[in-house]
């Protein structure tokens, strides 16, 4: 499941320009609004053979279920399917009546469940025979929205018809609010989150999923493909920098490097971090918070110069763009305050680290090029 542009066409090309990966299926969740595009979704395309949507289309054509309130009159917990069931009816009584001719098919808890079909995730290599007793008996889920629009609907009945057979992710450039209550169910692979059979226990605001270092380490390192990127002639600009942020790479590899040196791989932490720089060069990327974190792995493992190297680096890039900002006439600069503000939270940040680190030298070094820009 994909949000938008960013994350889709480039999936796009890669299916229909370079033939890659036809047996997956590709689906903007949102388009599930769309009743052609439910329709669309059930065929085959190529190698991969049409989505399991057990809704008719009498059920999901234009005006039909558009949107489904949640109005919770039951108490415990329900397999989605029977939910689903649920929504399909047309019986009246099966529905909010709101005025004099309006009705609606609802939710009618706030509780649900999908599944897990752990004999067949075994058999079929998805869980390794030794991690069977770790698997939950099935993905328990809050519905803690109001109503539920008709491609909400049709992702968990998408789900729910799979039962496991085919592997589920999502776009690791979606909204929190997009992943309807999965997410502590996921584990981060990529540029995509899985859905697995396991509590991730992963429930603060920006924290989402588990990561199984031997699966992303591998991916990151050997799988990914990265262009040009970090060629001379070839310049980012703001919309491709963009499209970095939501694909999430420097943070991918923040999160894949934090996790390794919680597991004492410190040589692969080092290594997935140079990668990342070397592929996405600070010179033409973005720099934000993520990439400072960057320095904190470094300092971790006692890599100390690459640590220090790297602070410098964007340090010296935040004090030039603010040379810049200040060199501007008085209405231009009104125009980037922001953005400077945001700079010099990122250069509070660098100074929170290298005092937790004890790089004195160096603190007092970048301390005393910034202040100068105020004297």
């Amino acid at each position: 499941f994909t949000y938008g542009d960013n994350d889709t066409f480039p999936l796009w090309y890669a299916q229909e320009v370079e033939g890659i990966r036809r047996d997956i299926k590709i689906v903007i969740a949102g388009y599930l609004a769309g009743d052609w595009y439910i329709t669309q979704m059930k065929r085959d395309f190529y190698k991969a053979k049409g989505l399991p949507i057990s809704f008719k289309e009498e059920q999901y054509i234009t005006g039909t279920r558009e949107v489904a309130p949640v109005v919770p009159r039951l108490n415990k917990a329900y397999d989605i399917k029977e939910i689903l069931s649920f929504i399909k009816s047309d019986d009246k009584s099966d529905k909010l009546k709101y005025g004099e001719n309006t009705y609606y098919n609802y939710y009618p808890t706030k509780n649900i469940y999908f599944p897990v079909d752990s004999a067949y995730l075994v058999k079929s290599g998805q869980v390794k025979a030794e991690n069977a007793n770790k698997m939950v008996k099935r993905l328990d889920i809050t519905l803690d929205q109001g109503q539920y629009y008709k491609s909400s609907m049709i992702v968990f009945d998408i789900i729910r018809e799979n039962n496991w057979r085919r592997p589920v992710y999502f776009s690791i450039g979606m909204n929190k609010s997009d992943y309807l209550g999965l997410d502590k169910y996921f584990r981060l692979d990529g540029a995509a989150y899985k859905i697995v059979p396991f509590d991730t226990g992963d429930d603060e605001q920006y924290v989402i999923s588990s990561v199984d270092t031997d699966i992303l380490y591998n991916n990151y390192m050997n799988k990914f493909v990265w262009g040009r990127t970090k060629e001379k002639d070839v310049y980012i600009d703001n919309f491709h920098n963009y499209t970095l942020g939501v694909i999430r790479y420097k943070s991918t590899a923040g999160r894949l490097a934090q996790e390794l040196n919680n597991e004492g791989k410190f040589t692969k932490a080092v290594k997935v971090l140079d990668k990342c720089l070397e592929e996405l060069p600070i010179e033409k990327t973005e720099i934000n918070n993520v990439l400072v974190n960057f320095s904190v792995e470094y300092y971790r493992v006692g890599a100390i110069d690459k640590g220090d190297k790297l602070n410098a680096k964007i340090a010296n890039a935040i004090y030039e763009k603010i040379v810049y900002y200040h060199s501007l006439s008085k209405e231009d600069y009104k125009l980037l305050e922001q953005e400077e503000a945001r700079e010099i939270n990122t250069i509070k940040i660098i100074f929170s680290i290298l005092q937790h680190y004890e790089r004195k030298a160096l603190l007092e070094e970048i301390q005393t090029k910034i202040e100068s820009l105020y004297k």
